[in-house]
């Protein structure tokens, strides 16, 4: 099986090298023709020194689809024009498709159910009724907020979470080592263990980077997580990490709805755990829901945004980040949002000071009033403010050619 599989890399191998020589982009994917978009505009633009922090990063794809022997993982932290996980997971998909025996799994699973047009794809979580959702928008104080924007908390002796492989999902995963994160415990007044397994699985509780790694001996399909709280305090769940072995990309997506920068700035744990990660690109889809806001400032919101990417790059400040910009929208469905333009001019600032490149989807999609032309064709919905799924399919379809372009343009340029 492993001989099969190394024939189909060498194959698909000198498959990429001549689609790379060619003047056509096999790799890339179909989208219906609309008059409106501007697909000669569909790429990565390079921004002070992005380029060069970019292409390492291109490097290591193009290894991974000539020996297949490489992970890479990628973060995508963002607002509500991603929080569905729909663009996310369409783009996702198209990365598993780029080679045959290379896996696109999801690594960080939210515990975000209580709004219904959140959907974790490949994954269905069941939770007790006594936890208490809160997200990193909100402002009680009950919980601190980390990397996956949604806690879930509970004061309760027992609490449960269930977790099950969604198998019409087309995530490739199955549960065997994956990490809860949470608020510290004590083993003798709190614990988390699996119930029903009937083979052996190992638990190792991290305190200094707040999460416990399970091993289990077999895949599992199903797994049922019991909280047990013996204390008079609260435990608090950020969320999972499912890890694996397999070759392919790892693709992330931590977003909520209303979003801000300085939400993410003043969330206790949100670069603490993302320390414990590691990723290879991130990708920031923020200023949408902030300039929705009247009061939106765009010298803060510059700043806000300048210390995120340097809070991004601590550990490594060669890290490539790719910066999204707000779709078009209108302000309460009358007059097309003013603010939208100025957050577009302020990221592109953003990317000249902090080497970033950008995915101009406003200008892409048509820019200026262009929400309009998406909502005849249903692409964007009736607010005039969020895209229909058909828009957020079509959203992941332009950033995966953006993406493919700027990784044959890589490959063009080192002939």
């Amino acid at each position: 099986m492993k001989l099969f599989v190394r024939i189909i890399f060498v194959y698909c191998s000198i498959l990429f090298i001549q689609i790379s020589q060619s003047t056509s982009y096999a790799q890339l994917v179909k989208t219906e023709d609309y008059s409106f978009i501007n697909n000669k505009e569909n790429r990565i633009e390079y921004y002070g020194k992005s380029e060069d922090l970019l292409n390492p990063f291109y490097a290591q794809i193009r290894q991974m689809i000539l020996f297949g022997k490489s992970q890479i993982k990628i973060l995508h932290i963002g607002d509500s024009q991603i929080e569905s996980n729909t663009s996310t997971e369409r783009f996702r998909q198209h990365l598993q498709n780029i080679m045959p025996g290379l896996i696109s799994a999801r690594g960080m699973v939210s515990l975000n159910t209580e709004n219904d047009f959140y959907r974790i794809n490949g994954y269905k979580i069941n939770l007790s009724e006594n936890w208490k959702i809160n997200n990193i928008t909100s402002k009680e104080d009950y919980s601190d907020q980390g990397l996956w924007a949604t806690t879930i908390s509970s004061k309760e002796k027992e609490s449960n979470i269930d977790v099950l492989i969604d198998y019409k999902s087309n995530i490739k995963s199955e549960l065997k080592t994956f990490r809860i994160y949470h608020s510290p415990i004590n083993n003798d007044s709190a614990s988390i263990i699996i119930d029903d397994l009937n083979f052996y699985y190992k638990s190792t509780y991290f305190p200094n980077e707040g999460y416990t790694r399970f091993e289990l001996k077999e895949y599992s399909d199903e797994i049922k997580i019991r909280v047990i709280n013996n204390s008079n305090r609260s435990i608090d769940v950020y969320g999972l990490y499912f890890e694996t072995s397999d070759d392919g990309f790892i693709y992330n997506s931590s977003a909520i709805y209303n979003l801000s920068s300085i939400d993410i700035l003043n969330a206790e744990k949100y670069f603490s755990q993302y320390s414990t990660l590691d990723f290879d690109l991130i990708i920031l889809s923020l200023g949408k829901d902030e300039a929705y806001n009247t009061y939106y400032n765009s010298e803060s919101f510059k700043k806000n945004i300048s210390e995120i990417i340097l809070r991004l790059r601590a550990k490594n400040n060669k890290l490539p980040i790719i910066l999204t910009t707000p779709i078009d929208s209108y302000y309460q469905k009358k007059t097309i949002n003013p603010r939208i333009k100025q957050a577009d001019d302020d990221i592109i600032d953003i990317a000249k000071s902090q080497n970033c490149a950008i995915w101009d989807i406003n200008k892409i999609m048509g820019g200026k009033g262009s929400s309009k032309k998406w909502k005849e064709k249903n692409l964007m919905s009736s607010d005039l403010l969020h895209l229909t799924i058909k828009g957020e399919l079509l959203q992941g379809d332009l950033f995966y050619n953006a993406f493919w372009k700027s990784l044959e343009n890589y490959v063009d340029n080192r002939k």
